[in-house]
């Protein structure tokens, strides 16, 4: 889907690119919604990790907002992936069910953060702050 509020990858000194993965269609748009109002980011959707890393090597930096369970590969592969790949994204990973586990295991695959659904949008925009600092700082992303 083509990203809101401008071209990703645009102005790289200043735009912040959102890319949103889950195949949850509502989450996809109310997400996209919510972030598309930030100043100076631009939002994509992806239905599933698959569609992700297809468009991948096309996408510029940013911020991975990726769902744990997902039809195809979950969100711990997707993430798997980009770090074999180098990619230059922070990802933080999000998932509907309380899992400990899943939490130990993506931060220590190279997530930023973990989200729990439903979260605050406050909260939301905490992590995107810190993730974006990842990036911009040039700390180990994925």
């Amino acid at each position: 889907m083509p990203p809101s509020g401008g071209k990703v990858g645009e102005n790289r000194a200043t735009m912040r690119n959102i890319y949103i993965v889950d195949d949850d269609a509502d989450v996809r748009e109310s997400l996209e919604l919510l972030l598309s109002t930030q100043p100076d980011s631009t939002v994509a959707t992806f239905s599933s990790g698959n569609a992700f890393l297809a468009e991948m090597k096309r996408l510029e930096p940013g911020v991975v907002l990726l769902d744990y369970y997902m039809p195809g590969l979950n969100g711990l592969e997707v993430l798997d992936v980009l770090r074999e790949r180098d990619a230059p994204f922070a990802t933080v990973m999000i998932t509907a069910h309380e899992d400990v586990n899943v939490a130990v295991k993506a931060l220590e695959a190279g997530a930023c953060d973990f989200l729990e659904k439903p979260y605050e949008y406050e909260n939301l925009l905490i992590v995107l702050r810190i993730a974006f600092a990842h990036l911009e700082h040039g700390a180990p992303t994925t």
